[in-house]
């Protein structure tokens, strides 16, 4: 049995970012490792067909075989064959305006469809790796970021749900355009730059910033980490583009620590992020990112929490459960109604919540472009929400250093 590989991320056409996770089996060989979750093909199987847009999916294989997606999904299709989306033609060839590459079950997932192009899903072996535990510390100590700086000691919210909450909140004026985080895992960089910007811009500050630097003080996808890097500060995007930092996804996912290959950041990266490092303007360098602390016994922040801190005027980082299908079936924006569903997962942010068919949805900030659901956003129900926030995961606010706590 392959092992799970996990981590969405996503791009169409020009890399428009369609996911950040997924879990599904590798094509690979991985013997002789450990596998990150436990995978019933017998249970897979019953799932996908169970789904009618996986029960019409066919994909062309690499050896000139049709296969259906299930077959693919779950693992059926013989170790080194990669698929494009769609059935093969008469000849065994793809279809015209397949893909440039197929889908190899390593470095890219699977495809879905997103208007007249392609969603190239990728993948890696780190999705369990955003959930650490729940000490603060933990992050602090990782081999993998830079330590934070002296004195600094992660904060936690004690957050007491408001009895009574205004009846919308939309803080998404505080944004420019949805960004695109290209087809890297750099889900809680775009989620953790948000909000910032966010705290910013209520300061009367209004900065777009650097994915790229925070990314690079951490490189790895995993939410205590982000925190860590956070505390740190970022430059603006102009600045890190001026100077030879700009965004680039295909290094973005190089430095990703799930990916052997590239995981090194070379010297002359090395020096550009120096170069940064002291260049991080006062306002964004005084940031601290405080985690909203569970009530006692539950595994993660309640939606009574998120709404109370979005309602006192505070953009929240969310961890959330998704699987690429339901993503699909998110028309205009709107989340279906999904049970749990671990088969995946997205960092985002929470900029405030409405009313949509007589329930409370929150708005939840995307970083897969501007043309992806509702203007980059999107809008899932309060208790999908509380069901599939990501146990053991830090739902985190940015605040100023030293501010008061949310109690």
């Amino acid at each position: 049995m392959r092992m799970m590989r996990l981590k969405l991320l996503t791009a169409v056409l020009c890399y428009v970012c369609a996911g950040c996770m997924l879990v599904r089996s590798s094509r690979d060989d991985t013997a002789g490792r450990k596998p990150e979750l436990a995978f019933d093909q017998s249970v897979c199987r019953k799932q996908c067909a169970a789904e009618q847009l996986m029960r019409d999916g066919s994909y062309c294989g690499t050896d000139k075989k049709t296969y259906t997606a299930c077959e693919w999904a779950c693992g059926d299709v013989p170790a080194g064959v990669s698929v494009w989306p769609e059935s093969c033609q008469a000849d065994g060839s793809p279809r015209p305006g397949s893909p440039a590459e197929p889908a190899d079950g390593d470095r890219l997932c699977d495809y879905i469809r997103v208007g007249s192009g392609w969603a190239a899903i990728s993948c890696s072996n780190d999705l369990g790796d955003m959930a650490v535990g729940m000490s603060p510390m933990a992050a602090a100590m990782s081999p993998v970021t830079k330590s934070p700086k002296e004195g600094w000691t992660p904060s936690w919210l004690k957050v007491q749900p408001m009895e009574v909450l205004p009846a919308d909140v939309d803080l998404r004026s505080r944004f420019g355009q949805a960004k695109n985080q290209g087809a890297a895992g750099t889900c809680t960089a775009f989620a953790t730059t948000a909000a910032m910007e966010s705290l910013l811009a209520t300061q009367g500050h209004s900065r777009t910033l650097s994915e790229m630097h925070l990314w690079a003080r951490y490189h790895h996808q995993n939410m205590h980490l982000a925190r860590v890097a956070t505390s740190q500060g970022v430059v603006s995007e102009d600045f890190a583009a001026r100077t030879g930092f700009g965004y680039d996804w295909r290094l973005a996912a190089a430095w990703d620590s799930g990916n052997e290959a590239g995981s090194e950041k070379k010297e002359p990266d090395i020096a550009k992020l120096g170069l940064l490092d002291v260049e991080v303007p006062a306002e964004i360098g005084t940031l601290d990112p405080a985690a909203i602390e569970p009530p006692e016994g539950a595994k993660h922040a309640t939606t009574a929490q998120i709404a109370t801190m979005l309602a006192k005027g505070e953009a929240v980082v969310v961890a959330v459960y998704m699987s690429t299908q339901v993503w699909a079936r998110a028309e205009s924006g709107i989340i279906p109604e999904y049970d749990l569903d671990t088969t995946g997962a997205h960092a985002l942010l929470a900029v405030g919540y409405k009313r949509l068919n007589g329930k409370r949805y929150f708005i939840l900030r995307n970083s897969w472009g501007p043309n992806l659901g509702d203007s980059g956003y999107y809008y899932i129900s309060d208790g999908t929400l509380d069901r599939n926030m990501m146990p053991d995961t830090p739902s985190f606010t940015v605040r100023r250093r030293g501010a008061v706590s949310g109690r």
